[in-house]
């Protein structure tokens, strides 16, 4: 008697990074039948992240449309992850951004007469009442609403989610390996309706997604042992410093365009622990318990890449957040799941 072949999957998920583990608590809750297909982690940004969520960020103090809408969505969403997964995975957090220049000083009194920016952005602190120990001689501000997603506690917690319900497979998804129709896709004895990759700049390498306008750069971070001498909130000013736990804080990152070095680099550390020395020059030298990167995907065109590939109706890409994905993500991930829903995703456009 011939086996039955399997039921499609709703979503085949490629990627369990930030935003492949918020599509996949998104489809459960959604009631679809899906499978994340994950190579363990290798490579990932989310991994080196602070896990930041600042509604106001450069020194243009830019903010992304509907802030207000995002930032509810996500605060609603690490929420209910909290309780799915037992574990504090959010916690609010006010940013102390100092001035480096003057013209900033403009761009955040534009911010301020915004109904947002009045809300959130606090006004500007006269020279010497900014983080203890660090100059200020333009002044500081508050940013308020927004915190710290544990994005690290996130992924393992939703690992280990997957491989109790059996939906995660650990395995590394080559492009050559799909098998794509016009009714869905195929891989390794698993039929779905749609493939959704979600595996940062690994996707670019793909021939459906190689056109769009991909923003591409290199971070590398600290991790350094916190001292009494450190502020107790995140700092930033060019570079941030960001509790991670009583005993840990994150300081950096850099912005490179050399993708090709996966190892730690020796000079990215010396630039940071210079940066570290000019904002804190009163403080001892920082212990560093570990150096760590990863590779930023963004798009040149700001909004992230939420649709079909243009020629593959059941390949999709979710991707391109670059250093937002803890704000941008839950809402975008939200809004993919009721557009595959109501079958009303669109092709990308590059």
């Amino acid at each position: 008697m011939r086996e039955a072949a399997p039921s499609p999957l709703d979503l085949l998920i490629v990627g369990q990074g930030l935003i492949g583990s918020l599509l996949a608590h998104a489809a459960a809750d959604a009631g679809l039948d899906f499978l994340v297909v994950d190579d363990g982690h290798q490579d990932a940004a989310s991994l080196a992240a602070a896990g930041l969520m600042t509604p106001f960020t450069g020194r243009r103090f830019s903010a992304p449309e509907n802030l207000e809408i995002l930032l509810d969505a996500a605060k609603r969403r690490y929420a209910s992850l909290s309780e799915r997964l037992d574990a504090p995975l959010y916690r609010p957090q006010p940013m102390i951004r100092v001035f480096t220049l003057y013209e900033e000083h403009r761009r955040h009194a534009r911010q301020r007469q915004t109904h947002t920016g009045a809300r959130l952005l606090g006004p500007i602190r006269a020279t010497g009442e900014g983080p203890t120990g660090m100059p200020d001689p333009m002044g500081s501000c508050r940013i308020g609403g927004g915190g710290q997603v544990d994005v690290a506690t996130l992924l393992q917690r939703t690992r280990t989610w997957l491989a109790a319900s059996g939906r995660l497979q650990q395995a590394r998804l080559e492009p050559a390996a799909l098998e794509l129709g016009a009714e869905g896709c195929h891989w390794n004895g698993h039929p779905a309706h749609l493939c959704v990759l979600c595996t940062g700049h690994q996707a670019r390498h793909w021939d459906a997604f190689r056109a769009l306008p991909w923003r591409l750069s290199r971070g590398q971070a600290l991790i350094l042992r916190r001292n009494p001498t450190m502020p107790t909130e995140i700092v930033h000013a060019g570079r941030t410093l960001a509790p991670l736990d009583k005993d840990r804080a994150w300081f950096g990152a850099t912005y490179q365009h050399d993708l090709d070095r996966r190892e730690p680099d020796p000079e990215a550390r010396q630039t940071l622990l210079d940066e570290y020395r000019r904002l804190f020059p009163e403080a001892p030298a920082p212990e560093v318990l570990d150096q760590i990167g990863g590779i930023r995907a963004g798009s040149r065109h700001g909004p992230p890449f939420a649709g079909l590939a243009p020629d593959h109706p059941a390949l999709a890409l979710l991707d391109g957040f670059g250093s937002r994905g803890t704000l941008l993500g839950p809402w975008h991930v939200d809004r993919f799941v009721q557009r595959f829903i109501n079958e009303t995703l669109a092709p990308l456009k590059p």
